[in-house]
């Protein structure tokens, strides 16, 4: 695969955000997690501190589909 073809596939499926690189579903995941004040003992994955109030997801495009570069 490309160098070129890989940097335009994360460039149109991915967006930039304080942890990295992230798409659309990664980045629901992420939110979709407990506080850590919400979470217990049991919840071993919790929402990163800098997703608590961050906005930068509504910057993805509205129901795009994301398509793995071949």
């Amino acid at each position: 695969m490309k160098t070129a073809e890989i940097e335009r596939w994360l460039e149109q499926n991915t967006r930039k955000c304080p942890i990295g690189r992230v798409t659309a579903e990664m980045c629901e995941r992420l939110r979709a997690r407990p506080q850590i004040k919400d979470g217990t003992e049991r919840d071993r994955l919790i929402r990163p501190l800098v997703c608590v109030d961050c906005k930068w997801w509504e910057y993805f495009p509205e129901s795009r589909e994301v398509r793995v570069a071949a």
